[in-house]
């Protein structure tokens, strides 16, 4: 992990305080904020996309970290976001994409850091990625068995969103193989983040995040398995069982983020 990672972060981000805000989220917002979300693959990410597209100013008030949104700016002739101004930067709301790291927030540095990001059941991942990754193949290409896309040397997926957090996010080297510790650095990251949510549970907590960035809450679901790409896989539970399986540390990652959000929900309507 990068040295300075999280740097100009104060640990108070992930206070009591910030515990109860990442359910009970409300409008009192401070003046300055950068809203980041670090988007994981088939997480609902584009779902959000699409939304703050369609209310505010790309490239200017929302800056979209992935290949669209720098494929898109450069056609336009913009400057990558990282080299634009100070200034050009500081108009920024809200930074979204595959592209976002543990150090994005240091673009922005005058405004307070809220970190996003949504984690979704491992089994449930992988099957739309891997539907999602056949819809959209060149025409002329033809189709990735599953056990051989799942298990891709130069791409692993098994353990996909803690590989993603670890290697994109935190910005570690490849890993041949994952251990507790990287684990351990995933959580500790994840940790420091404003809100941590769960993609089954997003047309919950979408509203009150959107209400926070002050956007409308119109959110249109977006690459949907089975209405904008075939399903060629279909998961079932002996399918999922040994996902799970073969996935061990995402599943602890999921299921420890999910007790997490179910405690905070708890005690936020017991405080309400």
């Amino acid at each position: 992990m990068p040295q300075n990672c999280f740097g100009g972060i104060h640990k108070q981000t992930r206070s009591k305080r910030a515990d109860d805000e990442q359910i009970q989220i409300t409008l009192s917002t401070p003046a300055q904020e950068i809203f980041i979300f670090a988007h994981i693959p088939k997480t609902g990410g584009q779902t959000l996309r699409n939304c703050f597209m369609r209310h505010l100013q790309l490239h200017r008030e929302f800056i979209h970290l992935g290949p669209f949104g720098e494929k898109d700016a450069a056609a336009r002739g913009l400057l990558p976001f990282p080299d634009r101004s100070e200034e050009e930067r500081s108009h920024a709301r809200v930074i979204l994409g595959h592209h976002v790291t543990c150090e994005t927030h240091r673009l922005v540095s005058h405004k307070t850091p809220r970190y996003i990001t949504f984690l979704r059941d491992p089994a449930d991942l992988l099957v739309s990625y891997y539907n999602y990754a056949q819809g959209h193949r060149p025409a002329d290409r033809p189709p990735v068995f599953f056990e051989q896309w799942l298990t891709n040397k130069r791409k692993p997926r098994e353990n996909f969103m803690t590989r993603w957090l670890l290697e994109s996010f935190l910005q570690n080297g490849p890993a041949t193989r994952l251990n507790a510790s990287a684990l351990r650095k995933v959580n500790d990251a994840l940790e420091n983040f404003w809100f941590v949510g769960l993609t089954e549970q997003i047309d919950r907590d979408a509203p009150r995040l959107l209400e926070r960035i002050n956007v409308p809450n119109d959110l249109q679901r977006t690459n949907v398995g089975g209405v904008d790409y075939k399903k060629i896989v279909t998961l079932d539970d002996s399918l999922r069982r040994e996902l799970y399986e073969r996935s061990p540390f995402d599943v602890e990652l999921y299921r420890y983020w999910k007790t997490k959000t179910a405690e905070n929900a708890a005690a936020s309507s017991s405080n309400a």
